[in-house]
């Protein structure tokens, strides 16, 4: 069986969607610190610094959720697992993908990085244009 769902590095032309998608889902779970959601909503600055990966619905092109893949040290890295540990932050998906098993595939860190690993062999994301 194959899935309908990709999961692929995000494009420019995608940002400020998975910016209002994340806020919808924040707020969904009850976050309403107005400050945070700038900084969810800021997804250009976050691909520019660490690998945004989005699930999108392959038939259709639509936007189904989006995480941001912390390699390593550096920026958006909370150190909580070791220095040098990968982690997956700022996950969200959209209100409309439940029923598309796409709720499985984001929040999943060991799933997602075997991903990450797929499309990226040499460990390392290329950015999306």
């Amino acid at each position: 069986m194959t899935s309908d769902i990709v999961v692929r590095a995000i494009n420019a032309a995608e940002h400020e969607a998975l910016g209002e998608l994340t806020v919808a889902a924040y707020r969904e779970v009850g976050e309403t610190d107005e400050p945070y959601y700038a900084e969810l909503r800021d997804v250009a600055t976050r691909a520019a610094l660490v690998p945004v990966l989005v699930a999108v619905d392959a038939p259709s092109g639509r936007l189904l959720g989006g995480l941001t893949y912390v390699p390593g040290p550096g920026p958006y890295s909370e150190g909580e697992f070791g220095e040098a540990a990968a982690s997956i932050r700022i996950r969200a998906v959209g209100p409309r993908a439940p029923g598309r098993r796409a709720r499985r595939p984001l929040p999943r860190a060991r799933h997602m990085c075997g991903r990450v690993r797929r499309c990226c062999p040499s460990g390392v994301l290329p950015r999306a244009a």
